[in-house]
């Protein structure tokens, strides 16, 4: 199901943008669940005809004689590249929230409107996202723990994994669009993360630094989601220089555990609501039921990394939702963005 946005635009902004960020949007419409209804103002139709509009977005122009109609069906929003003093009423007494370029929103308009400090296509979608999302969490603090950890040998190698860190970055940013404050504590990662304002980081590096920052800031959180990827092993010796290779001899790793976070959260009294990850190769039920309970989590969310789309790195993912009850839930194929979403209204259903 899609939703519309409705956007007044205006002669004064530079046309090549506003085309730019139009088209940002139009081309990706299908993935966002939008649709862009637009209403020109005269000066900028003489510019762009109401057919290249149409080209464009896929709907009829819409005339400002239309505007009540179309407001009655209750687009997601109405964004306005500046601020028309003659249709202030109108959109005040709409119930539609009004996204408005500039630093100052003018007073009276709806619940949820807000001013955009840029006309940009990311901005517009997180606002959008927000707006669309329930804000089941708003009030709350959610602890994610995100991406792998990086175990040192030397100053040259280290042990690692696949993981990318998009599924917890998912998680983060589906939390913060439903009202969360979010803790993301993260590994190494080439994922880029959301500059919101209610999403802080904490970079780290090693299993033991992820450790420590979770130790130092689960108290602050009611739901804690461990996603991250965290290196069981590590060296159990740290050579300061790189090690030579010698010719013909081979090289001996002797390591040794790292903290157990989750089983060290879920055995602490008044823990937050606690969700695991377990990324299984084979007999993913059995293990991921093991884990739900030798970890005292309250929900844990299993998938196969052997089966394609659902491994380390992609967009996809394939999740089971295991709870104490015996509830398991299978989710289908999803966009990693599309599975935090329902990882999240589980979550909501028990907190």
């Amino acid at each position: 199901m899609t939703t519309p946005v409705l956007f007044l635009l205006n002669h004064t902004r530079p046309l090549q943008k506003t085309l730019g960020v139009l088209g940002d949007l139009c081309r990706d419409r299908d993935l966002w669940s939008i649709q862009v209804w637009v209403c020109p103002d005269e000066e900028l139709l003489r510019l762009v005809t109401p057919a290249g509009w149409e080209a464009l977005t896929g709907h009829s122009v819409v005339s400002e004689r239309e505007l009540p109609k179309y407001l009655e069906q209750k687009p997601l929003a109405v964004l306005c590249q500046s601020w028309r003093k003659e249709l202030a009423s109108l959109l005040a007494h709409s119930g539609v929230p009004v996204l408005i370029l500039g630093d100052e929103l003018p007073p009276g308009l709806p619940p949820g409107s807000a001013a955009l400090p840029e006309f940009d296509a990311m901005e517009i979608l997180q606002r959008l996202e927000q707006l669309a999302s329930p804000q089941d969490f708003a009030g709350k603090t959610v602890l994610v723990t995100a991406g792998p950890t990086a175990e040192d040998i030397d100053p040259v190698r280290f042990i690692t994994n696949r993981s990318s860190g998009k599924m917890g970055v998912a998680i983060a940013w589906a939390a913060a669009m439903r009202g969360a404050r979010v803790l993301l504590i993260h590994g190494p990662m080439t994922t880029e993360v959301p500059d919101l304002p209610n999403l802080e980081r904490f970079p780290v590096r090693s299993a033991q630094q992820m450790h420590d920052a979770v130790r130092q800031h689960w108290q602050e959180a009611q739901v804690a989601v461990l996603c991250a990827a965290v290196a069981d092993f590590r060296p159990d010796y740290y050579v300061p220089q790189k090690i030579k290779k010698i010719e013909g001899e081979g090289m001996v790793l002797h390591l040794e555990r790292t903290p157990d976070i989750l089983a060290e959260l879920g055995a602490m009294p008044n823990h937050p609501f606690l969700v695991g990850f377990a990324a299984e190769t084979d007999d993913v039920e059995i293990n991921a039921l093991n884990k739900l309970r030798r970890k005292h989590c309250d929900l844990l969310c299993a998938n196969d990394i052997r089966k394609p789309g659902s491994g380390f790195a992609g967009d996809t993912n394939q999740i089971t939702i295991y709870a104490p009850d015996g509830t398991v839930l299978a989710l289908p194929m999803l966009s990693k963005q599309a599975a935090a979403y329902r990882i999240l209204e589980e979550i909501a259903k028990r907190i």
